[in-house]
């Protein structure tokens, strides 16, 4: 078994989610935006990001500078959007 250390992020995007009745995605709902901009933002530091949820997020990042820049980027790019 091979092991390997790896940083995790974890955050969750209010208003994700699909439409209950539907099952369509809406959007124009401000999470769908924040969730593209927040995997841009991932890729750019090297993130994989491991399906949990419609909403939420689990990325591995392969060091821990890298998943704290991510966060810190991510925090001040969505404050900007608000």
């Amino acid at each position: 078994m091979e092991r390997r250390l790896a940083a995790i992020l974890s955050a969750v995007v209010v208003g994700n989610n699909r439409d209950r009745v539907s099952g369509a995605t809406d959007v124009t709902r401000p999470g769908i935006a924040y969730r593209k901009i927040m995997e841009a933002l991932i890729e750019q530091h090297h993130g994989d990001v491991v399906p949990v949820s419609d909403g939420a997020f689990l990325v591995t990042f392969p060091s821990v500078v890298e998943a704290l820049q991510c966060a810190l980027v991510i925090q001040s790019t969505l404050l900007m959007e608000n």
